[in-house]
Parts: C-alpha cells; sequence; structure tokens
C-alpha cells in the first residue's frame, strides 16, 4: 500500500502541470474559473440590467419532452440539482429568471464552449479593423515559429482554423489525461503545447472538433491586437453593455486566454451578449460588431443531415434543419439558444449534462414554442 502511494506521489510531481491539475481536479466544474490563472475584465462604468416583463413566464405550465416520450413540467426538470440558472429573454426584458444550488444572480458560472463565439466575435472585429487582412491568410504569417514544427503549416489559413478543420492532429480522446484536450485545459504553458503540434490530414478537409485551433485564433488576435484578448473583449464590447465583472482564465506561463474556453460572468450578462447578437450586433446606437459578421458566423443556407438539432458553424451551432434559431454551446450542459425570429433567447448554466435523459437542444426549442408573443 505504502510503495503504491509512493509511486503516486512520484507520478504527480514528476508529471506535467496539466495531469497534476487532471488528477486533483477530475472532472472539469463550472467553478474551474476560481482555480486557475485569470485575466480581469472591466465593466461599464455603470452596470445596467435588463427591465422585467409585467407578467413573467410560468415554468410551472411548460412541459418538457424526455427522450423516452414522456414529459414534465419545467418547474421541475429544473428543481433536479442540476441545472444552475435559467433565463429568458423576450423581445430586450426578463421574462423567467430562476437560480438553483445556491447561485444567485452575482454569481459568475463558467461558460466552456460557449467561450468559443466570444472568440470568434473578437476575430470579426480584428478584421473589421483591418489588423488581418483576410480570412485566408496563412496563419504562419502570424504565428512563424509554426513553420520549425513543419513547413506544411503555411497551407493553414484563418478561415481553415474557423472552420476547425487545420488539419492539425487530435492526439488523444475526450477523457485521456495525455489527450490534448486535458493538455490545453489544464495546462499551463501554451507555447509548449504549440511545439509539440503536428498536421496530419490536409487543411479544408472534414470539420474535427477541438480546442488547438480556436487557441490558436486566440493568439493571433492577440498578436495583432497587441493587447490581452480580455482587455480587447472589454474595450470593444463588454464595458458598452453595463456588464458587472468577469474574468477569462489564461495560460499563467503565457498570459493567452484560453479561448476555446473559460469565460466567466454572471448568467444575465451572457444574456446581454446573446442579445446583442440579437441586435445584429448594435447597443444603444453604436455598432459594436460587424452586423456582416454577425450574419456570416450565423447563417448556414444548406441542410445538414443529422441526428442533432444544430451543429458546428464558426464557433456557433446553427440549426441543422435550415431554422434561424442557433446556438452556442458549452460542456455541463450550457445552452445560449438565439432564436431572431421571436426576439427570443433562452440561456441554461448546469453543472452537469443529461444527455442520457434530455436532449436540451429540442427542449430549448420546445420551451420557446410556449412563450406566447
Amino acid at each position: 500500500m505504502h510503495k503504491t502511494l509512493l509511486v503516486l506521489v512520484s507520478i504527480l510531481l514528476f508529471s506535467s502541470c496539466h495531469l497534476v491539475k487532471s488528477v486533483i481536479y477530475l472532472r472539469p466544474d463550472h467553478k474551474d474559473g476560481n482555480k486557475f490563472p485569470k485575466n480581469e475584465i472591466e465593466p461599464g462604468s455603470v452596470c445596467l440590467d435588463f427591465s422585467y416583463h409585467e407578467t413573467p413566464f410560468d415554468i410551472q405550465s411548460a412541459q418538457v419532452t424526455f427522450k423516452d416520450g414522456h414529459t414534465e413540467h419545467l418547474d421541475h426538470v429544473l428543481g433536479n440539482n442540476v441545472t444552475n440558472a435559467f433565463i429568458i429573454i423576450k423581445d430586450s426584458k426578463v421574462l423567467s429568471e430562476h437560480y438553483f444550488n445556491n447561485y444567485n444572480e452575482e454569481d459568475t458560472h463558467g461558460s466552456f464552449s460557449v467561450a468559443k463565439g466570444m472568440t470568434s466575435s473578437l476575430l470579426g472585429l480584428a478584421l473589421h479593423e483591418d489588423l488581418i487582412h483576410s480570412l485566408e491568410d496563412p496563419i504562419t504569417h502570424y504565428i512563424p515559429e509554426l513553420l520549425e514544427n513543419d513547413s506544411a503549416f503555411v497551407k493553414i489559413t484563418i478561415h481553415h482554423l474557423l472552420d476547425m478543420a487545420s488539419g492539425i492532429k487530435i492526439r488523444g480522446k475526450d477523457a485521456s489525461l495525455f489527450g490534448d484536450l486535458a493538455k490545453t485545459y489544464y495546462g499551463n504553458n501554451w507555447g509548449r503545447f504549440m511545439s509539440t503540434i503536428e498536421i496530419d490530414t490536409l487543411p479544408g478537409g472534414p470539420h474535427r472538433y477541438n480546442q488547438t485551433d480556436p487557441e490558436l485564433l486566440s493568439l493571433i488576435i492577440q498578436r495583432v491586437t497587441r493587447t490581452s484578448l480580455s482587455l480587447y473583449f472589454s474595450e470593444k464590447i463588454w464595458s458598452k453593455l453595463g456588464t458587472a465583472r468577469a474574468y477569462w482564465n489564461t495560460y499563467g506561463k503565457d498570459d493567452l486566454e484560453k479561448g476555446f474556453c473559460c469565460f466567466n460572468a454572471r448568467p444575465l450578462d451572457y444574456a446581454k451578449f446573446a442579445q446583442l447578437y440579437l441586435q445584429k450586433g448594435s447597443w444603444q446606437g453604436e455598432q459594436l460588431i460587424p452586423a456582416e459578421w454577425i450574419e456570416f458566423v450565423t447563417t448556414r443556407d444548406e441542410l445538414v443531415e443529422s441526428p442533432y438539432v444544430y451543429s458546428f458553424h464558426k464557433y456557433w451551432f446553427l440549426a441543422n434543419d435550415g431554422s434561424a434559431d442557433y446556438t452556442a454551446q458549452g460542456y455541463n450542459g450550457m445552452m445560449i439558444y438565439i432564436n431572431p425570429e421571436r426576439n427570443l433567447s433562452i440561456l441554461r448554466f448546469a453543472k452537469k449534462e443529461e444527455k442520457e435523459i434530455i436532449d436540451w437542444e429540442s427542449v430549448l426549442r420546445e420551451i420557446a414554442s410556449q412563450i406566447p408573443e
């Protein structure tokens, strides 16, 4: 027993930082933002919250259909100790707002991959400001040290990163302690990780969901703006929305935000970001994100054959049946549902996926259909 313990301790002491954190923290958690280095994101000078509808949406009346076909009232589903926050915004006003598991309206909540939509927004801004010339620029124009890994990196464009079709090798399965996901999520040294990445397929091929592509994009944005993603996001977007404090977790060795995840804010402030997209990037008369960029990343003309309601498109998830609604999605059941035709957004923040019993993609659509005009 003592010998086994000694071996385990030795492995932890002499292993990489990400492996130690993986063992200590185990499953990624919605409170992970407090465990890792972070850059504060300054709020606006005045915190402006939404006004409220006079008659709130009754979650006791809404029905939720489970995968086995049975239905339950929404309030019962939300009260099962899995959901932390649930918010509905209709016509720029709060229609429903509920917190569970000791959460309240002032608590920050981790985003996981919902943050990819924010990174995508910053790319649109950098292009609009001509800090990046074109989506077709080779990434080695901005990250020349990748050529030391392989001269073929010159064939990868920014557009490939946005489509997650770079051809960069994905090492390890999602749950692997030695895989890329664990190394990027728990790691503290992006430069060291980047020096090890390699190519295994031609760029422009099938989409393969990963964390390396958006993190390379984050580094490009940092370099062309000559500031952090946090400061750029705060100055250009966040502070204009009347938000409270927020922060973005970083690689401590590089002071580079983990742009593929790890944004942390109040649920109501995420709702403001969703409302900004509903308003095509306009906020109180100022165009914060170019409308044409929002149109570009949230519109897909063709139908997609898929067992899922939504599928990946430029860091968002668009409807496969051609409908106008779309989502931002993150691990552990983080969901932001946006319906431009109804001027409606629904946000769910949770501590656990429920894929085995509930398809929240379908459920959010189902709830939206029960909300009166």
